[in-house]
């Protein structure tokens, strides 16, 4: 066997380098396209929107399809009781609300009934009726748009990475939502974890919103003087729901996971801020 020659020991050595410590920059985990993709971050909506084929924005905080409904009912109370109070026919209605209910819908009015004056109760009582019907349109859109974010936030909780108990945290705040094969929020996880380039912006978002949680916890403020702080934090957190799922997942993790599983969590986020920082992609907002 021939003797090491110098340059036979460099490249040795060059090679130990590549495969052990020295060579964390060849274990790249971002494809080309993926690169592309987190240069150009793309907002969490413009992704989930595009891969779950869905007509309406999602945002990192609004109400869910029960709290919708709940909202909705809580106002219809408030009108019914205005009603209710008003039986006495114009002289106990509140008269503002009526002439502006009216004003709304007197081309109705007049196309249904012709111009003829009708009697003040007929009147009252025919633009109430027009009125809670279009009230009832406009609520049943709001809650089939709610239904269908819901389903989205059900997918991106499912195809991100993050903390199984946080995962089934946020799952039992949308236990009205079916996960099971073929649903809707199944085929809508299949599909962001099938865009790469699209699930590796929307886990930048997501690991952001965790090294803001980490430095909320380093600041030893409250969330809400935190969130006041850092006002940029506090935007990205009410307008980017992946930012929203890894802000909290962070929070969660580390008030309820052991010790030895949250140095577990801690050193995928760290891994992946390696990667990060091969591509030169920032990882704070």
């Amino acid at each position: 066997m021939p003797p090491v020659t110098a340059t036979g020991a460099v490249l040795t050595r060059v090679k130990k380098m590549a495969d052990g410590v020295g060579g964390v920059g060849a274990k790249r985990h971002f494809s080309p396209e993926e690169e592309e993709a987190l240069r150009k971050d793309e907002s969490t909506s413009t992704i989930v929107k595009k891969d779950a084929k869905i007509d309406c924005e999602i945002w990192g905080v609004e109400k869910n399809f029960e709290q919708t409904k709940e909202h909705q009912q809580n106002h219809v109370d408030k009108v019914v009781g205005g009603l209710v109070i008003g039986t006495k026919l114009i002289d106990m209605l509140e008269l503002v609300g009526i002439i502006e209910k009216a004003l709304h819908h007197a081309p109705k009015v007049e196309k249904v009934l012709g111009p003829a004056l009708l009697p003040a109760a007929a009147i009252v009582g025919l633009v109430a009726g027009m009125h809670e019907n279009d009230e009832a349109i406009v609520k049943g859109q709001e809650q089939n748009r709610a239904i269908k974010k819901d389903n989205a936030h059900v997918a991106l909780v499912g195809a991100l990475d993050l903390p199984d108990s946080y995962r089934a945290k946020r799952f039992g705040d949308f236990k009205h939502v079916p996960r099971e094969n073929g649903t809707v929020a199944f085929r809508m996880t299949e599909a962001l974890r099938s865009d790469k380039q699209g699930l590796a912006t929307l886990q930048l978002h997501a690991d952001r919103g965790m090294h803001a949680a980490r430095d909320l916890m380093n600041s030893k403020m409250s969330v809400e003087a935190f969130l006041k702080a850092n006002p940029k934090v506090a935007e990205a957190y009410a307008k980017d729901a992946a930012f929203r799922e890894g802000f909290d997942a962070y929070l969660h993790a580390k008030a309820n996971m052991p010790s030895a599983e949250f140095q577990k969590f801690e050193a995928k986020l760290n891994e992946r801020d390696g990667w990060y920082a091969q591509s030169q992609i920032a990882i704070r907002v």
